[in-house]
């Protein structure tokens, strides 16, 4: 049978990357009434062959999970007995929730609109045309694309989760130094581009930046990466897999710059 989700705030940037991709693979989802005319007409290439898997939500009924985005305001009320999925960003704030799974989002790329990451990839593009260099974060960062969250949400939507945390984050440490290095060389590359104005150094390779796999239960990682350990075993059961993010930083940074740049440019 398939997999049914309520989405409760559907115009967030999270619920419609799971409503592009859920769409295709077995989620039924129902949205608001109100907003199935901007949603029917935006998807409407996959709905072409996929017409069952957007539904305007009426009645709740038992099968009915609720993807809510914490923060938002809901746009259907989730009835008391209801399953749920609470998706937020960084740690829990405040007990969980009965009858519902927490999702957490960490060190998403690209960052969520308005969001302090973004705030902060703005700064640097700005440091990087003036050849600068901006304040730094000390704590290190788990990157993780969305192109990897998504697809292990719709995972927890299809399977049998528990009234629990479920974190999604890198498994590698990148420094900030590190990151502002990828950044900097790509968007110097990227501004290169854009006027034709090469150099020897945006043209010069920089190699691979070396990659250290931690493992899940790694005891020395536990005090900063959040746990991945409920994650990866529901994913392993699920898919044999577990929770392996593989998208590149480079190319989720490419996806920063080139988001940002048509969003802000003048």
């Amino acid at each position: 049978m398939s997999a049914a989700c309520v989405l409760v705030n559907p115009g967030h940037p999270i619920a419609q990357a799971i409503l592009s991709r859920g769409m295709m693979e077995g989620v039924v989802f129902h949205a608001p009434p109100a907003a199935m005319s901007e949603l029917v007409k935006k998807y409407a290439s996959v709905l072409a062959a996929f017409p069952s898997a957007l539904q305007a939500y009426d009645v709740h009924n038992s099968t009915m999970d609720y993807l809510q985005i914490e923060g938002e305001a809901p746009q259907i009320t989730i009835p008391v007995d209801a399953r749920h999925m609470i998706i937020g960003t960084g740690p829990v704030d405040g007990s969980l929730k009965t009858n519902a799974c927490h999702v957490r989002l960490h060190d998403l790329l690209p960052p969520l609109p308005n969001s302090n990451d973004e705030r902060m990839f703005l700064s640097w593009m700005k440091a990087s045309r003036d050849n600068g260099t901006p304040m730094l974060e000390q704590r290190p960062r788990y990157w993780c694309d969305v192109n990897d969250v998504v697809p292990a949400i719709i995972e927890l939507l299809k399977g049998e989760t528990e009234a629990t945390v479920y974190n999604l984050a890198g498994r590698r440490t990148w420094t900030m130094e590190a990151t502002w290095g990828e950044f900097d060389t790509l968007f110097q590359r990227t501004n290169a581009g854009k006027t034709g104005r090469f150099e020897f150094e945006h043209l010069e390779a920089k190699g691979i930046p070396s990659v250290a796999v931690v493992e899940v239960g790694a005891v020395e990682q536990t005090r900063q990466r959040p746990s991945l350990t409920t994650t990866h075993a529901f994913l392993e059961a699920k898919t044999g897999e577990g929770w392996r993010p593989t998208t590149p930083l480079r190319r989720s940074l490419m996806v920063v710059i080139a988001n940002l740049d048509e969003a802000y440019s003048s």
